[in-house]
């Protein structure tokens, strides 16, 4: 017997790779673009980069993920 998580990230997991090419891309895409803007964010604070450009990077990036999650998580 499985646990609940592990059905719940099952059908997640079947749901994004019957996505189209394109929004399979692009969610991808948005989690490196999330990735880069959180190391900014944590940069600024060893005094390396600019915390509002790793703010508008994440702020980018979760808003193109939603198409995607959006097809992904509808029932």
């Amino acid at each position: 017997m499985s646990c609940l998580f592990c059905k719940w990230f099952e059908k997640n997991m079947q749901k994004f790779f019957k996505l189209p090419r394109h929004l399979i891309f692009a969610h991808i895409f948005c989690k490196f673009i999330f990735g880069i803007g959180l190391g900014m964010i944590l940069g600024h604070y060893f005094s390396c980069c600019d915390l509002t450009t790793g703010w508008i990077l994440i702020i980018l990036s979760i808003a193109g993920a939603i198409p995607s999650t959006y097809k992904m998580l509808k029932k």
